[in-house]
């Protein structure tokens, strides 16, 4: 018997082991394929060893328009141990024989390894045929090489600790003040897109169609692997909040004015006075946010909804796939704490580690002044995860005057945006 042979497996067996195995990741599931399929169709490969299955790789072809030649794309590569240099090398062979009968003109590859973990994969997929695409930073590869990663296996408490303190106290206060987050089928996918349309034209970012995160959902929902949130709030809880600040304000506003007749120290009372100024604000904006609130509750708005995302889930890992926000009471700071309650429903399911998704690498004030995806960075930071790089891309050319003109091509492309 030979030692490695190429296998096939159905859609049941194939995730199953993606699901299965350590090094796995959510776009590797045959799901995926079929969100992708408007504009790529896919093989699955998998080999065995010795009789026993030991790695498997989706690949994803497009067809170049008016050639004979397809692009090849395997999102996170290999799903398999890296480890294993004669492995890795038998699996390489597969995969390019599979690709070779697509006519694929170039392969890519971004396993799911951090870089500081294996540094001698670079050598090793060097000898597969795989040249590595550079340490690059920015939104340039056809996944970003960095993210955050939060430890779910912490308590919901330990987890809202981890947060910087000033998003902490704000979550807090937005939960006080009634804002809620509630998981939504297909039945929530207009409000979901309408926030991703305003998300897109506030922070001028490509958003996809409609259909697209129909089709996610329908590929991922029914078996929980895709879920949807809505975070918004009850105008008619907000008036109770706003009218328990402004009991709040008004006790204040009693004990500084008892302070201030019962002193004689001129430092005392120009310190009490100053209080009572800053509470007379708070009282206006109090008394405005109640006028606006019992409007929304006379003109019968039961719900608004502030933001929405979208979580995936494959085996222990979560994933922040995609999140909106509304321009209205961005005060409320809703999307904290959708990100919030994301994470506490991943933990629920016995997932032990949240992604919150890709950033650019750049971390230094100077750069990221240049950096047009900054604001992702500064966004998800706040959230006590740990910052992960992986190992990057790797392309095998097979096509070299081909993956030439494609290169060109997506260079003048991105220069066009």
């Amino acid at each position: 018997m030979r030692e490695y042979l190429s296998i096939e497996l159905d859609n049941k067996a194939f995730d199953e082991f993606v699901r299965g195995h350590g090094n796995s990741e959510f776009t590797q599931l045959t799901g995926w394929a079929e969100v992708k399929s408007d504009f790529w169709y896919s093989k699955k490969i998998a080999m065995s060893k010795n009789g026993e299955l030991i790695a498997a790789a989706l690949l994803l072809f497009r067809k170049m328009p008016g050639l004979p030649y397809t692009l090849c794309y395997s999102p996170r590569g290999f799903v398999m141990d890296y480890h294993n240099e004669a492995d890795v090398l038998a699996m390489a062979e597969i995969v390019k024989g599979a690709a070779a009968k697509e006519k694929a003109f170039t392969i890519k590859i971004d396993p799911n390894i951090a870089r500081a973990e294996y540094p001698e994969l670079l050598s090793v997929m060097n000898k597969a045929g795989f040249v590595h695409a550079g340490f690059t930073k920015g939104i340039v590869d056809a996944q970003p090489r960095f993210t955050f990663l939060v430890d779910l296996t912490k308590s919901e408490d330990e987890i809202l600790k981890s947060f910087n303190s000033q998003t902490r106290n704000l979550v807090r206060k937005a939960l006080k003040n009634g804002v809620f987050c509630e998981e939504v089928g297909m039945e929530g996918l207009d409000v979901f897109w309408q926030l991703m349309e305003e998300t897109g034209k506030r922070d001028g970012i490509m958003v996809r169609y409609k259909g697209y995160y129909e089709a996610l959902l329908k590929a991922f929902q029914d078996n929980g692997e895709a879920r949807m949130y809505l975070t918004g709030f009850r105008p008619a809880d907000g008036v109770k909040s706003a009218e328990n600040e402004l009991e709040i304000v008004n006790k204040e506003e009693e004990k500084f004015k008892r302070k201030l007749e019962n002193t004689t120290d001129p430092k005392k009372k120009a310190n009490f006075r100053s209080e009572l100024d800053i509470l007379e604000g708070r009282r206006a904006k109090t008394l405005e946010r109640i006028k606006e609130m019992r409007a929304l509750v006379e003109s019968g708005k039961e719900k608004i909804y502030l933001s929405g995302g979208i979580m995936a889930c494959c085996g222990e890992k979560a994933y922040y796939l995609y999140g909106a926000s509304s321009d209205q009471f961005r005060e409320l700071v809703p999307s904290y704490v959708m990100v919030l309650e994301m994470m506490k429903a991943a933990k629920a399911l016995g997932i032990k580690e949240y992604d919150l998704g890709g950033i650019s690498g750049y971390t230094e004030e100077a750069d990221l002044e240049k950096d047009d995806a900054a604001g992702l960075y500064m966004f998800k930071r706040q959230f006590g995860g740990s910052f992960y790089e992986r190992v990057g891309e790797f392309n095998c050319t097979v096509k070299p005057v081909v993956n030439r003109a494609f290169n060109l091509a997506m260079k003048i492309r991105g220069k066009l945006r």
